[in-house]
Protein backbone atom coordinates (compact mmCIF):
# COMPACT_ATOMS: atom_id res chain seq x y z
CA UNK A 1 0.00 0.00 0.00
CA UNK A 2 1.40 3.17 -0.91
CA UNK A 3 0.90 6.04 1.56
CA UNK A 4 -0.49 9.25 0.28
CA UNK A 5 1.07 12.40 0.64
CA UNK A 6 0.41 14.67 3.16
CA UNK A 7 -1.60 17.47 0.86
CA UNK A 8 -1.62 21.60 1.84
CA UNK A 9 -4.74 23.24 2.76
CA UNK A 10 -6.67 23.70 0.26
CA UNK A 11 -5.53 20.52 -1.94
CA UNK A 12 -8.18 18.09 -3.33
CA UNK A 13 -8.76 14.59 -2.78
CA UNK A 14 -10.67 12.57 -5.50
CA UNK A 15 -12.11 9.15 -4.59
CA UNK A 16 -15.05 7.46 -4.50
CA UNK A 17 -17.08 6.51 -0.60
CA UNK A 18 -16.86 2.93 0.41
CA UNK A 19 -19.30 3.45 3.94
CA UNK A 20 -20.53 6.23 5.61
CA UNK A 21 -19.02 5.46 9.63
CA UNK A 22 -20.69 8.35 11.40
CA UNK A 23 -23.93 10.92 10.33
CA UNK A 24 -24.53 13.25 13.77
CA UNK A 25 -27.88 15.41 13.65
CA UNK A 26 -26.26 18.04 13.35
CA UNK A 27 -24.59 16.72 10.09
CA UNK A 28 -21.12 16.31 10.44
CA UNK A 29 -20.63 13.59 8.43
CA UNK A 30 -17.42 10.83 9.02
CA UNK A 31 -16.77 8.46 6.06
CA UNK A 32 -14.29 5.78 4.34
CA UNK A 33 -13.27 6.94 0.85
CA UNK A 34 -11.10 5.30 -1.35
CA UNK A 35 -9.11 6.97 -3.07
CA UNK A 36 -8.56 7.35 -6.79
CA UNK A 37 -4.93 6.92 -7.65
CA UNK A 38 -2.66 5.16 -10.08
CA UNK A 39 -1.69 2.50 -7.76
CA UNK A 40 -2.61 -0.97 -8.15
CA UNK A 41 -3.40 -1.77 -4.37
CA UNK A 42 -5.79 1.61 -4.13
CA UNK A 43 -6.18 3.22 -0.49
CA UNK A 44 -8.93 3.93 1.92
CA UNK A 45 -8.69 7.25 3.92
CA UNK A 46 -11.01 8.42 6.29
CA UNK A 47 -12.97 12.09 5.51
CA UNK A 48 -14.66 14.03 8.24
CA UNK A 49 -17.23 16.72 8.33
CA UNK A 50 -20.42 19.16 7.33
CA UNK A 51 -19.44 19.20 3.77
CA UNK A 52 -20.05 15.31 3.27
CA UNK A 53 -23.78 15.34 4.68
CA UNK A 54 -26.20 13.43 2.14
CA UNK A 55 -23.27 11.85 0.58
CA UNK A 56 -24.08 8.10 -0.26
CA UNK A 57 -21.61 4.79 -0.72
CA UNK A 58 -20.08 4.53 -4.21
CA UNK A 59 -20.67 7.69 -4.93
CA UNK A 60 -18.09 9.72 -6.47
CA UNK A 61 -16.12 12.77 -4.45
CA UNK A 62 -14.09 15.83 -5.44
CA UNK A 63 -13.02 17.03 -1.64
CA UNK A 64 -10.58 20.33 -1.14
CA UNK A 65 -10.02 20.46 2.81
CA UNK A 66 -6.88 19.51 4.92
CA UNK A 67 -5.44 16.78 6.70
CA UNK A 68 -5.95 16.27 10.98
CA UNK A 69 -4.84 13.82 13.55
CA UNK A 70 -7.90 12.74 15.99
CA UNK A 71 -6.68 11.56 19.21
CA UNK A 72 -8.54 8.87 19.63
CA UNK A 73 -8.84 7.69 15.58
CA UNK A 74 -5.29 8.89 13.83
CA UNK A 75 -5.09 10.60 10.67
CA UNK A 76 -8.15 12.53 8.52
CA UNK A 77 -8.90 14.22 5.94
CA UNK A 78 -11.38 17.79 7.45
CA UNK A 79 -13.34 18.11 3.83
CA UNK A 80 -14.03 22.12 3.90
CA UNK A 81 -15.91 21.49 0.17
CA UNK A 82 -17.05 18.44 -1.25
Amino acid sequence: MTALPAPAPGDRIDGVVDHLVYVTYDHHTVLRLTVADDTPDPQTITAVGKALFGTQPGESLHLTGTWTRHPRYGRQFKAAIC
